[in-house]
């Protein structure tokens, strides 16, 4: 009794486990096989994930200064001050607008001149963690107010500087120097870049 009991039990065992070998067996031919660690192939899905986000823009804060001098001695100067992202085109346009008369007689119209400063910025990084900065700066104003028959005709100064060179956060860079040649009088442009959150001195 006890042989034959033995013999029904390990029977009945060997019919339990060969199915539960076969579903395994399956299972196990059914996956590739991999050489690499299971938490290697995370990390690098993970690192996929993450090559796939494109890079996040800098912003940088930009305090141009137009500074006027005579014979090397500041008389004025203009500070604007411009919040900029990387590759992205920002303009600062202040100033007044001057009617102007065209025509004569009965056919008398105004139009509008724009006078006064105009920057225009892009930037963008480098590698050596300087920047790229360019764009222009505007600068026009009324310098007479001569009188025709259409009545008086104002004439129009103008700088124009442009900018195009490489700058470093937290140091100031003079970007252009222009001489007036009605005045004699020399206009300097300089900007320093900080990061948002930090103080210009």
């Amino acid at each position: 009794m006890k042989i034959f009991r033995r013999t029904t039990r390990a029977a009945i065992a060997f019919a339990i486990l060969t199915p539960l070998l076969a579903i395994a067996q399956q299972q196990a031919t059914a996956q590739p096989a991999s050489s690499e660690p299971t938490g290697q192939n995370d990390q690098q899905r993970r690192i996929g994930r993450a090559g796939d986000l494109a890079p996040s823009s800098e912003v940088r804060r930009f305090v141009f200064t137009l500074a006027e001098l005579d014979h090397g001695k500041q008389i004025n100067s203009r500070t604007m001050e411009l919040l900029a992202r990387e590759h992205e085109t920002v303009t600062l346009d202040q100033g007044s607008r001057i009617p102007v008369v065209t025509g004569s007689g009965q056919s008398v119209n105004w139009q509008y001149l724009d006078v006064g400063l105009k920057v225009h910025c892009e930037f963008r990084m480098r590698a050596d963690k300087a920047m790229d900065i360019n764009g222009n700066v505007e600068m026009s104003s009324v310098a007479a107010n001569p009188t025709s028959s259409a009545g008086p005709q104002p004439i129009i100064r103008q700088t124009r500087m442009n900018i195009d060179a490489a700058i470093v956060d937290n140091q100031q860079t003079t970007l252009a120097t222009v001489e007036d040649v009605s005045s004699g009088h020399t206009y300097e442009l300089s900007v320093i870049a900080k990061r948002p959150g930090t103080r210009a001195e």
